[in-house]
């Protein structure tokens, strides 16, 4: 699923904002096997790419939110995560992949990691 199909839209009860509409399981499990398959040759070469990208999105994200968490599902290998963290958010991301969350660790030191968990966490 491409991300310019999806929009951001605002919780009236308790101001969360998400991305909609949501991905399909199949939609996932695609995204995964492509990810995983580009991930060892692709992922150093586009790093930068990929911060610039996160940056611009938690930027955009900072300027329409109303609190202070971020809480990204599938969080691969922590780009988002990393982003918001700059931008003041207290983020968390969650992925499910051992490989995504031992990338993570490797690339965005700031985090707390859990191997088993699955889990991003920035202080």
């Amino acid at each position: 699923m491409d991300y310019n199909e999806c929009a951001l839209y605002r919780c009236g009860d308790c101001h969360s904002i998400y991305v909609f509409p949501y991905i399909t399981k199949e939609q996932a499990e695609c995204n995964y096997k492509t990810s995983i398959e580009q991930a060892s040759t692709e992922l150093h070469n586009r790093l930068d790419k990929k911060m610039r990208r996160s940056r611009s999105r938690a930027k955009r994200l900072k300027s329409i939110s109303q609190g202070s968490n971020f809480l990204d599902v599938g969080s691969n290998v922590g780009f988002m995560v990393e982003a918001a963290r700059e931008s003041g958010f207290k983020a968390t991301g969650i992925e499910l992949d051992p490989f995504y969350v031992e990338v993570a660790a490797k690339n965005f030191s700031k985090h707390i990691h859990s191997k088993y968990a699955g889990r991003l966490h920035s202080p």
